[in-house]
């Protein structure tokens, strides 16, 4: 996963190459094609476990592996991601106070 966001920093190379770096995460993580990383992030971002069963269970559904991230998607969009990773943010900076 790692390495896969820290290429995405780059311009790439071959069929993967690109005219500028991506440097947005809402870009990552809407152009990401692996249901299994969406889910992980939505776990460690803090997306509540009901939510990403759901989300789960959308992509068993769905079928192929294109579908299955669009499914998660509908379910656990960037904006959710992001206001888990802000407000948890938010409370480790309150806790060092």
């Amino acid at each position: 996963m790692v390495e896969w966001f820290r290429a995405n920093e780059t311009k790439g190379s071959g069929s993967y190459s690109r005219q500028t770096p991506n440097s947005s995460a809402r870009r990552c993580y809407n152009s990401l094609m692996n249901a299994a990383s969406l889910l992980w992030i939505a776990e460690a971002a803090g997306i509540d476990e009901l939510t990403v069963k759901r989300a789960y269970e959308a992509a068993v559904a769905a079928g192929d592996y294109r579908r299955a991230c669009g499914a998660i998607r509908k379910i656990i969009t960037w904006d959710m991601v992001y206001a888990c990773v802000w407000e948890r943010a938010e409370e480790s900076l309150f806790l060092e106070l």
